[in-house]
């Protein structure tokens, strides 16, 4: 009977024989590559990282086409106060954390054009905490002024810039109306429209009985009644006698959960802020009132996953008289 004599051996002869002899306790995988020759074995290491490479190569654009492809979200709602007949378009942007779509903006701006709203709402988070792009900003939001009346309210990180005051100021030396706790009304195509911007400070927010004189005040309002808040828990997150939704208005327009970050399929969320893991609220339309925008920028964590940047485009039509 022959032998084998491993002193004769080559040595990548010898080198399989040492994977044959572990091949039985390697998975069926590994011990078909135990049993390949030498070449073979290169050959396949080789085609492995290539595709590795080649993965890691697809990452940047995928990161940068998840948090850059910018989507329109349309919605369409009916209520008994549009008295002129004719529906109102409002364009919904939210927690755009200072992000530049294109130079200034101009993609965003000609995105927010081409949908002919008659009136803009922008519910927080536009600055990053770091304050980015300060400037560009504001020449940005005066921008969206020449298309149509733009109302603002404030988000939690503006605050944490240390500009909270100066940004108020610049905005509405551009013609933004900004609403600090404060009401607006507006006449849209002969529609009257009363909006009320809420700008829920961190003890505010502690307060359960803080913002409901205003929210009382608005519901005794004409017109289309509009509340634009950053945080959308206090819709109809919090206790029933404290939720916002017990008021009579129309709307109401929010941010703050970033479409939570990540859709995952079949499930949905992955994450909001205050609602942590699988939030029940993170984008769309709620109660057929509250409308809470996925937002167009990331806070700290840079990556949307299946959850675009959007801008919410809501049409208000009359209600159906049959």
């Amino acid at each position: 009977m022959a032998t084998i004599d491993t002193m004769s051996l080559s040595k990548s002869a010898l080198k399989q024989s040492r994977l044959l002899k572990y091949a039985p306790l390697l998975p069926s995988a590994a011990r078909r590559f135990a049993r390949l020759d030498t070449c073979r074995r290169y050959l396949l290491t080789a085609l492995v990282l290539v595709v590795i490479l080649i993965g890691c190569a697809m990452i940047p654009p995928f990161v940068r086409h998840q948090n850059n492809d910018l989507r329109v979200r349309e919605i369409a709602v009916s209520s008994d106060r549009i008295v002129s007949g004719q529906a109102v378009r409002i364009a919904h942007l939210s927690d755009l954390h200072s992000k530049q779509f294109g130079q200034g903006n101009s993609e965003l701006l000609a995105k927010i054009q081409s949908l002919e709203p008659d009136l803009i709402v922008n519910t927080g988070d536009t600055l990053h905490q770091s304050g980015d792009y300060y400037e560009e900003i504001v020449t940005f939001f005066g921008q969206l002024t020449d298309i149509a009346p733009t109302v603002s309210v404030m988000g939690n990180h503006e605050p944490r810039t240390g500009k909270r005051a100066d940004f108020i100021r610049d905005l509405q030396a551009e013609g933004i109306h900004f609403l600090d706790n404060e009401f607006l009304q507006l006449d849209i195509g002969g529609t009257p429209v009363s909006l009320l911007g809420i700008d829920e400070r961190y003890f505010d927010r502690l307060d359960s009985r803080a913002h409901e004189l205003l929210l009382q005040e608005l519901s005794e309002m004409s017109g289309l009644r509009v509340v634009l808040s950053h945080y959308p828990n206090e819709f109809s997150l919090i206790e029933e006698d404290r939720a916002w939704n017990r008021f009579d208005f129309e709307l109401m327009f929010a941010g703050h959960a970033h479409g939570g970050q990540w859709i995952v399929p079949g499930i949905g969320g992955l994450f909001a802020p205050e609602q942590w893991l699988f939030p029940v609220q993170y984008r769309g339309l709620y109660e057929n009132r509250l409308v809470l925008s996925p937002g167009l920028g990331n806070s700290h964590f840079p990556l949307r996953l299946n959850n675009f940047p959007e801008i919410m485009l809501v049409e208000v039509g009359p209600a159906s008289t049959d």
